[in-house]
């Protein structure tokens, strides 16, 4: 079997880990499949030497001197052309978007139809666009593989396709996630924290509704319990009057909130694995790694009561039920508090992550390819 994959979305690292995890997962099916021959179709050349394993053939598709329409381009001339040469029986995507000008069976990765979600604010007409272009690529792609059994009946149901096209595959936990030793979480805290405990809140920064609640509750929390924790803020700040900055200045505890300032991915997981307890108050995309990797490293997590992290999470997770500083307040000083429970959810988190690993994210995009090629 000939098998073209789609590695334009791939070409940056990820702030939360989507693009690293999907190139963990293609090497190694490379390397658990060298009956098939796999070709990653990229923009460019790979930074850092052979990309996806060895056992994988790099096509560069050059775009010099491509139209202002880059995707009409490369995806209805250059890829249909390079997926011919190359006999392709099958073609995956993992970035949403399919190719309308390819005949060869199409499988398209759509992790969480927050992606086709994403548009709402701007122009009307913008919103359209993209909804109806998110509808065209679904449709064309012979399988779809969800994220989740809450994402696959949403776009069952907004996009009006039958449920046997799509398949359910779980995000895996990414290597840099670890359990480390009381001695390397001691460096960690003394790196950031002047070697105090600390509750960890990665996200975008700004004085968003949901970070303003989580500041409140924090205040709450360090009057009633007297207590020299901090807030540790990691994640991508937004400038402007809604600037973190700004908010931070009239914050009463702004002593005891640090913010980290951009970190490498593995930094992240080492700031995630020294935390007392990670803090998840709205589902967002970047959120869905850390919760992953903070219950492999024994980290408990409070996060947003909403259908995919129940889901993800199960039993493993205290969930905030509302999103008023009251609630989150009680909840940080119940994980503070209840060492019993505390512990209940470092054990639950761990047997918890058993079901999301690299291998059973790899078989299922597999059983999805060969699905597609038997469409």
């Amino acid at each position: 079997m000939v098998i073209g994959v789609n590695t334009t979305g791939l070409e940056n690292e990820s702030d939360w880990g989507y693009s690293l995890l999907t190139s963990e997962v293609l090497t190694l099916l490379t390397d658990q499949h060298p009956e098939h021959q796999f070709y990653f179709f990229r923009e460019k050349p790979p930074k850092h030497g052979t990309a996806f394993g060895t056992k994988a053939t790099t096509v560069v598709l050059d775009t010099s001197g491509a139209p202002l329409f880059f995707q009409k381009y490369w995806f209805g001339i250059k890829l249909r052309r390079a997926l011919k040469k190359v006999k392709a029986d099958v073609f995956l995507s993992p970035v949403e978007t399919s190719s309308f000008a390819v005949n060869v069976p199409q499988c398209l990765l759509l992790p969480y139809i927050e992606n086709l979600q994403k548009p709402n604010k701007g122009k009307k007409g913008l919103r359209w666009l993209y909804k109806k272009k998110s509808s065209k690529h679904i449709k064309k792609g012979a399988v779809i593989v969800a994220g989740s059994q809450f994402s696959k009946v949403k776009i069952a149901e907004q996009y009006k396709v039958a449920e046997e096209k799509i398949r359910v595959v779980h995000q895996s936990v990414l290597p840099p996630f670890n359990v480390l030793s009381a001695t390397q979480k001691s460096a960690v805290k003394e790196t950031y924290t002047e070697g105090k405990e600390y509750f960890l809140y990665t996200g975008a920064l700004s004085s968003s509704p949901d970070v303003l609640t989580l500041f409140k509750a924090f205040s709450i929390f360090k009057k009633r319990q007297q207590s020299s924790w901090k807030l540790v803020l990691s994640g991508e700040e937004v400038g402007g009057k809604n600037s973190l900055g700004n908010l931070l200045k009239t914050y009463k505890y702004r002593g005891d909130v640090v913010v980290t300032g951009p970190l490498s991915f593995s930094e992240k997981a080492q700031v995630t694995a020294s935390a007392y307890a990670l803090l998840a108050p709205v589902f967002t995309l970047p959120q869905i790694q850390f919760v992953l990797g903070a219950f492999r490293c024994g980290v408990p997590c409070l996060v947003a009561s909403h259908p995919f992290y129940k889901e993800l999470c199960g039993s493993a997770a205290l969930y905030l039920e509302r999103l008023e500083t009251a609630a989150v307040a009680e909840n940080l000083m119940l994980v503070y508090k209840d060492e019993a429970l505390h512990l209940a959810l470092v054990r639950a988190g761990k047997e918890r992550t058993a079901m999301f690993s690299l291998q059973q994210t790899a078989d299922g995009i597999w059983g999805a390819l060969l699905q597609a090629v038997a469409h």
